[in-house]
């Protein structure tokens, strides 16, 4: 028998996504108010990560859905990492055995400029459309009530203008012809009756210029999930380029080097070391810290310690800087 073909999965700078991801055997994915606390942390970490920002999310018990522009052509690393970041955790918290999600997330490609309004309000109606709730601003686990501004995504990249300038300059005007726009199409049906592929929903136009694309692309259509660039070795290994960033710190920072378990200077270089790992590398917050010999919430903390200091101190910002560049010019 020949094996299914994988579904088309294409990456490009500044795509727009919808993205699907439900629960193995459409079992839950969320057990209690924390785990949807943690996914969203989660999240957070993604788009900061991999420099997504967010349009719209909504969690329900047995699955998710995400609205994301990426600036980099990174969809499949930054959703793995997601999924697997949150899955790991949710199966130690719970004492879960197996598989978390059902086979690969869903990704569909969008043409935001006709789409963006329909997809958004899709998105917000989900725990409408299940009776959870009469009206979407009472869900507390979805992005409506940060779009209508009732409450504050915080530090999250998470982008209301994108959709409210859609629909009037004046914010407050925008609001309101939003949430009208939301009302109205609690029975409208699901976008994705029609895509092209069964990963594109858009206008001819839009479908035209992503067939251009996976033409150019060939058989090679999906990015894979393998080591960044940036941050890839000689040899073109995930070790070797952990192995090069952290010579690049010591360098940066002046020291001979940066040595597991060691501190320097109140672990400051470390820190910058597992902040530059985890912003510029696939590696997971668990991966990292194996080789700081470091449990990985204490990663998690130095990462946020560091993230902090960016904001306060322009010297750490102007050494991160030094490194980025080291890396090729990237720059966060």
């Amino acid at each position: 028998m020949k094996p299914m073909a994988r579904s088309l999965r294409l990456a490009y700078p500044n795509a727009v996504y919808h993205i699907y991801a439900r629960g193995n055997r459409k079992g839950a994915i969320f057990f209690e108010d924390r785990d949807r606390r943690v996914f969203l942390e989660k999240l957070e970490e993604a788009l900061e990560k991999y420099s997504m920002i967010c349009y719209a999310y909504c969690l329900m018990s047995s699955h998710y859905h995400l609205f994301l522009r990426t600036t980099k052509a990174n969809i499949s690393q930054g959703i793995h990492y997601l999924n697997s970041a949150y899955a790991n955790w949710v199966k130690a918290k719970h004492s879960l055995v197996g598989v978390i999600f059902q086979g690969r997330f869903k990704t569909i490609l969008v043409d935001a400029e006709n789409y963006a309004l329909t997809l958004a309000a899709y998105i917000s109606l989900n725990p409408v459309r299940a009776k959870i709730v009469k009206n979407p601003d009472e869900y507390p686990w979805s992005s409506y009530a940060f779009q209508i501004g009732l409450r504050s995504p915080g530090q999250m990249r998470f982008d209301p203008l994108f959709i409210l300038n859609m629909l009037d300059p004046d914010p407050r005007e925008a609001v309101l012809k939003f949430e009208r726009f939301v009302l109205e199409h609690i029975d409208t049906e699901s976008p994705f009756k029609n895509l092209y592929k069964g990963c594109v929903l858009g206008d001819k136009e839009f479908v035209e210029s992503i067939k251009k694309r996976i033409q150019a692309r060939g058989p090679d259509r999906e990015i894979p999930a393998t080591a960044c660039p940036n941050v890839t070795g000689m040899s073109g290994s995930v070790e070797a380029g952990l192995e090069r960033l952290v010579a690049i710190v010591a360098e940066v920072m002046g020291i001979r080097n940066i040595s597991p378990g060691r501190k320097h200077g109140r672990n400051v270089s470390r820190d910058i070391a597992l902040y530059a790992l985890w912003r510029h590398s696939p590696l997971t917050l668990k991966e990292i810290g194996n080789h700081f010999a470091m449990d990985y919430v204490a990663v998690h903390q130095a990462v946020a310690r560091l993230t902090k200091r960016l904001m306060e101190e322009p010297w750490l910002r102007e050494k991160i800087d030094a490194i980025e560049i080291k890396l090729g010019g990237v720059k966060s």
